[in-house]
């Protein structure tokens, strides 16, 4: 209820009561990391996903938040490991396959970026097409 109402403080709080009580509260850790993301704190957050992805290391979800919290505090190699992960899972993740092609383009890898962003559209994430047009005309 009070990551719905945007009160992240009091909410990291209440995890961190449920983490003390169970070290090993997946979901409160889980919490916790979205707490701090939301929050722009990246290198907590990507310190309590990395505790979270012990747990779970299958969560797909933590390796895409742990990616943007990489990318937003520009280690863009660590982001792309992250990408390279969760679509080692979940190799028809479209979202993610988006935002690795977006990411490799920004690295200089532009033809295997294209790839992936043609791997997203292809699978439905319609917003790739744009990201194509601006960035892989050349490869059509």
């Amino acid at each position: 209820c009070k990551i719905i109402l945007k009160d992240y403080q009091s909410a990291l709080d209440d995890f961190q009561k449920a983490i003390d009580i169970n070290p090993n509260n997946f979901n409160a850790i889980e919490k916790k990391g979205l707490c701090y993301y939301q929050m722009k704190q990246y290198k907590n957050a990507i310190e309590t996903f990395n505790k979270a992805l012990e747990l779970k290391p299958e969560t797909k979800e933590l390796y895409t938040y742990r990616a943007h919290c990489k990318t937003a505090l520009n280690d863009l190699n660590g982001a792309l490991n992250d990408y390279n992960e969760v679509l080692k899972i979940y190799p028809n993740s479209a979202l993610n396959l988006y935002n690795r092609g977006i990411l490799k383009i920004s690295l200089n890898q532009k033809e295997s970026g294209c790839i992936d962003l043609y791997r997203a559209k292809d699978l439905g994430f319609t917003r790739a097409q744009s990201a194509i047009q601006e960035n892989c005309m050349k490869w059509i």
